[in-house]
């Protein structure tokens, strides 16, 4: 197996320039028992922002936390469960009870391993698995199922997606288990969309601005980052001269899409 890539399972520090929001950890908060997280949405929502903020806030209740950040090559079921293993290895009390990281291990045993390891602490678990859409092996699905369907009291599951996964979805919600955050929840309302913009630009726009940038961006986190993006947004005036161009043209709208779909 090649070197694993520390960064795929280190949980990632949050943008300079972030939001709390506070309405999405609610929603996190109000489903505390619930086995597994799904937040779906299309690109550009904030779901790793999302996801990134309630780890940060875990760890401060001593919740451990478990970040794998995902890409096409992880459908390899070794490779998968090489970087499964490396990111519990991370916690030092884990550790003892998993293989070696010399010892290839099958993805079912690695699951099986990681369950039973955490079994033992009394430590409460999250595991993140962050652009899950992008995992298309039918094998990975059924590990991550025999995991839903396996884990102890003090684990849970949360799945950053561009598209809901092939699991037990159904079987979850009759059951009460599951967490679902989508895009509504995601878009931003006007009174964050207020603070946002404050803490980008250092000062609040008029109430009609913020108004108009809302309608216009339909609360599409994406979108309003790349009207921020101009240099020229200096003042109200400004803003509102750059809201029209992205009105007229929507050109950078285009580009963010065929660099992300």
């Amino acid at each position: 197996m090649p070197a694993l890539l520390r960064t795929k399972i280190q949980l990632p520090p949050l943008r300079s320039g972030h939001v709390t929001r506070e309405r999405i950890l609610s929603r996190f908060e109000d489903h505390s028992m619930a086995q597994l997280f799904l937040v779906s949405a299309p690109a550009g929502f904030g779901k790793s922002t999302a996801l990134i903020q309630w780890a940060q806030d875990l760890r401060e209740t001593d919740t451990r936390i478990v970040w794998y950040a995902l890409d096409e090559r992880d459908n390899d079921p070794a490779r998968f469960a090489a970087y499964l293993l490396a990111a519990f290895r991370t916690h030092e009390v884990i550790l003892s009870v998993l293989p070696d990281h010399e010892e290839q291990v099958s993805l079912q045993d690695a699951v099986d391993y990681i369950l039973n390891a955490v079994t033992d602490t009394a430590t409460s678990n999250v595991l993140i698995l962050d652009d899950y859409h992008l995992i298309t092996e039918p094998r990975i699905h059924h590990a991550i199922g025999r995991m839903i369907d396996h884990m102890p009291s003090n684990m849970r599951l949360a799945l950053g997606t561009r598209a809901d996964p092939p699991l037990q979805l159904a079987r979850l919600r009759v059951r009460g288990e599951i967490a679902e955050i989508r895009m509504h929840d995601l878009r931003f309302n006007v009174s964050e969309m207020r603070d946002w913009l404050n803490t980008s630009l250092g000062w609040y726009p008029a109430q009609d601005t913020i108004a108009e940038l809302d309608a216009t961006t339909e609360g599409w986190a994406a979108a309003v980052a790349l009207i921020l993006m101009s240099q020229s947004v200096v003042d109200d005036a400004a803003l509102v001269k750059q809201l029209a161009r992205f009105s007229q043209s929507r050109r950078h709208v285009f580009e963010y899409f065929a660099q992300e779909i």
